[in-house]
């Protein structure tokens, strides 16, 4: 089977039995006008696999059938990424050259791949913003409007979501897991919950992502993203000074970076759910309307591991990107598709992307960082109510 992955999910691959690896294959390049029969090969395969394999296929699927504006491979070569060792964070930050994610933007050329559809029943679409635009992570749209995408069901803490492959990919196997009722991305008790129960079902294979309201493309409805790359940031060095807060079930960890990061890691559920949602409430707690996040989650055998990037509202761009900044950023891989025209001036956007540094780049994440601080007072009152 082509394009085996390097880390945990090539392991899972390399064990299947040949019947089985047929059956990938078979997924993989099996035509939409087959759907149903995708649909139940797909599901026999996640009977024997986790739900890390399966995302993986069919990613693979929705790739051949052209539903994927671009290989996301294609942008770690030479020419199209650029990295920036860090010795003071020992991170090698990464900057990715992905004009292809600008396309996503052009509706012709979406119609003319069969991305979305060109006649639809415009009466039929619900939940549509002030501008009239329908929601596009609602499930009743997605059908009605987007032919060539498969989404799969899920149960993650005991609510429905879908995953379905990101068409403007940023980074291989790249998912967005979005709720299955149109509710708003705003934060939650359930939020860990339900990223550290995708975590075990992937095995981790996959990292969890959640934007709040720094940077989510959608705010109107609740969702995640997910992909199978590590991150720059996972390599972050810390020592025993870094250690706010370290027993037998759980660790808190703020090791020195360009905008506020705290880690919170540990096995034991029980303690660490508790704890990373007070820490969220307290950020919260100080400036209800300003205070936000990106979070970062990833399995590490039982260990789960949460990056947490404190952000506010008011600070989400910076010169030279015409979006804002979120957990893709934050977390140290940089991607450039588009650009604010009067930040580049004379230089094309190539150019402006060769021109990037090390000093740039952790610029980029200190104009983001907040003005706030997480108060200490507040973290120790949450150790001990914990």
């Amino acid at each position: 089977m082509e394009n085996f992955p390097l880390g945990s999910l090539s392991n899972k691959l390399f064990k299947m039995s040949a019947e089985d690896l047929h059956l990938c294959k078979k997924i993989a390049h099996t035509p939409l006008q087959e759907k149903n029969k995708l649909i139940k090969d797909i599901q026999f395969l996640w009977k024997k696999y986790d739900l890390g394999v399966v995302l993986y296929v069919l990613y693979l699927q929705q790739l051949n059938s052209g539903f994927i504006l671009s290989n996301p491979l294609n942008y770690s070569k030479t020419a199209n990424e650029r990295s920036f060792y860090d010795p003071a964070t020992k991170i090698r930050f990464l900057a990715q050259w992905n004009p292809e994610r600008a396309l996503r933007k052009n509706h012709q050329l979406l119609i003319e791949r069969g991305i979305i559809q060109n006649h639809v029943d415009e009466t039929k679409l619900i939940n549509k913003d002030k501008e009239g635009k329908p929601c596009y992570l609602c499930k009743k749209n997605i059908d009605l409007q987007n032919p060539k995408e498969i989404v799969l069901p899920l149960i993650l803490d005991g609510e429905r979501f879908y995953a379905g492959a990101n068409f403007a990919s940023i980074s291989d196997n790249h998912f967005t897991i979005f709720h299955k009722q149109h509710r708003p991305q705003k934060y939650r008790k359930k939020i860990f919950s339900i990223m550290t129960d995708f975590l075990n079902q992937t095995g981790g294979s996959f990292c969890i992502i959640y934007n709040g309201l720094a940077g989510a493309s959608i705010e109107a409805h609740e969702h995640f993203q997910t992909t199978s790359i590590r991150f720059p940031v996972e390599s972050i060095k810390y020592n025993n000074r870094n250690i706010f807060f370290d027993d037998k079930n759980l660790r808190i960890l703020k090791p020195n970076y360009y905008l506020p990061l705290w880690i919170i890691e540990g096995k034991k559920y029980s303690k660490l759910i508790p704890t990373l949602n007070r820490f969220i409430l307290q950020w919260h707690l100080q400036k209800p309307e300003e205070h936000t996040e990106n979070i970062l989650g990833i399995k590490i055998g039982s260990l789960f591991r949460f990056f947490i990037f404190l952000r506010e509202r008011s600070k989400l761009k910076v010169p030279g990107r015409a979006g804002a900044l979120a957990t893709f950023e934050a977390s140290g891989l940089f991607v450039f598709s588009e650009f604010s025209e009067n930040t580049i001036r004379e230089k094309s956007k190539k150019d402006f992307f060769s021109s990037l540094s090390l000093d740039i780049i952790k610029n980029m994440l200190k104009k983001i960082a907040p003005k706030d601080v997480l108060e200490l007072n507040n973290i120790m009152k949450m150790l001990k109510n914990n």
